[in-house]
């Protein structure tokens, strides 16, 4: 993803209709591909933000104090 944005950013730009349907074609794989390590991640930043910064109003439950 990272080298598709830099190459439009850098002003790399598809010559012909083709060359625009490969480019399109191989990012949008690129992100299709890789929806659940995004997703997993999502979820693992989600839980940690929740956890340190607390909101009041959000209905988790508290850290249980012991293992009984």
């Amino acid at each position: 993803m990272f080298v598709g944005i830099g190459a439009v950013y850098f002003g790399v730009a598809p010559q012909s209709w083709g060359q625009g349907a490969i480019f399109i074609a191989a990012i949008a794989g690129v992100l299709v591909a890789t929806i659940p390590q995004r997703l997993g991640l999502v979820t693992a930043l989600d839980y940690l933000s929740r956890r340190y910064w607390p909101d009041p109003a959000d209905a988790i439950p508290p850290l249980p104090t012991s293992l009984n």
